[in-house]
């Protein structure tokens, strides 16, 4: 029993050291893992931020190396009046080249250089009605063509789409009356002089030439053949018949110049 009582305390105390050394062990384990855990973390965050610095710095390198001689603006306005705004940058110095390499024009090559008859996707055909694509640099008429006209930086350059309406000297009407009384009516602006040449220009009238100027035999598409029938084409300025013929008759405007199918009856006798 004394004996026992000898080792006890011995035991206890070899207890509390092994215990002592087990929980050491535990905590250094711990503060291990964290470090592994934490390690590669920082590594990602080391790595992005680096990353990242290295992409801006590539970017901003690149902007830089990327330098223009001209900044300009441009503008087309259709037919409806609609505004399409383009803010362009350029080495090319004339605005051909500046806007050929957006691809907003196209035209036709002339002895004088591009004549355009495209803008912004949209054709003006002169032939057809008069349209055509109107140059302005800021808001004067454009001197020159697309080939020579300098690139000034902060400049607008627009195209408006516009339709040449002529001014004429005579404004007339025409009346055409057919066999069965049927009226075709026209109203006719001219820079002729004659009543001829206006016919003409309208494709309104046929004949065939005389000494004394042409003696109307088709109108409207319609022939009068007096050899035939009697039948011709009578002229009338306003509600009287004319004393002249169509190569001297001359315009006067606001006037009514009416041709009537008549058919001459013989009197018997």
């Amino acid at each position: 029993m004394k004996s026992f009582k000898r080792i006890l305390p011995l035991f206890l105390a070899l207890m509390i050291a092994a215990s002592a050394i087990l929980l050491a062990s535990c905590a250094s384990d711990k503060k291990d893992d964290a470090t592994a855990s934490a390690a590669p973390a920082s590594e990602t965050a080391t790595g992005t931020a680096a990353e990242t610095a290295a992409a801006t710095a590539s970017q901003s390198a690149s902007e830089t190396a990327v330098t223009y001689a001209y900044t300009i603006n441009f503008v087309c306005v259709d037919a409806e009046g609609k505004e399409t705004a383009k803010e362009i940058k350029t080495n090319e110095k004339f605005l051909r080249g500046a806007l050929e390499q957006e691809g907003l024009i196209k035209g036709t090559e002339t002895e004088f250089g591009l004549m355009v008859n495209e803008v912004c996707g949209i054709v003006a055909d002169y032939a057809a009605d008069g349209a055509y694509w109107a140059l302005y640099i800021g808001d004067e008429y454009a001197q020159t063509g697309v080939d020579a006209t300098e690139l000034v930086s902060g400049t607008t350059y627009k195209f408006v789409y516009e339709v040449y309406v002529p001014e004429y000297a005579y404004t007339i009407n025409f009346v055409c009356v057919d066999a069965e009384g049927q009226e075709t009516a026209k109203e006719i602006k001219t820079n002729e002089k004659f009543l001829r040449g206006a016919l003409e220009q309208e494709g309104l009238i046929k004949g065939t030439e005389t000494e004394f100027g042409l003696m109307v035999n088709e109108v409207c598409g319609i022939v009068a053949d007096y050899a035939a029938d009697g039948a011709y084409w009578a002229l009338y300025i306003g509600d009287e018949y004319a004393q002249t013929g169509v190569d001297t008759t001359e315009l006067v405007s606001g006037t009514t110049y009416k041709f009537v199918y008549e058919v001459f009856a013989a009197i018997d006798g």
